[in-house]
């Protein structure tokens, strides 16, 4: 997951790369990381593990994202996103 010790590891080697944390380059190699991630677990959840599988899984999750415990977890995950 996004907390793994490996991902945390790629991750931060981009920003590295990038420390604006800006253009094509940088959206790409994060993209391509956080899919890696998504790709295994949208799939559990009836999604595909695919970019059109995380544009409908942020859609599905839309209209809950002002409950207090769904945002206090998307904080989280922004966290070990670097978001």
């Amino acid at each position: 997951g996004f907390g793994k010790p490996e991902f945390q590891s790629a991750l931060a080697q981009i920003i590295q790369e990038h420390p604006s944390k800006s253009g094509t380059d940088f959206l790409r190699k994060r993209t391509e990381l956080f899919l890696t991630v998504q790709s295994v677990v949208l799939p559990r959840y009836g999604f595909e593990g695919s970019p059109k599988g995380v544009v409908q899984m942020m859609g599905a999750f839309a209209p809950h994202g002002l409950r207090a415990e769904v945002a206090w977890n998307n904080d989280q995950l922004n966290k070990l996103l670097q978001m």
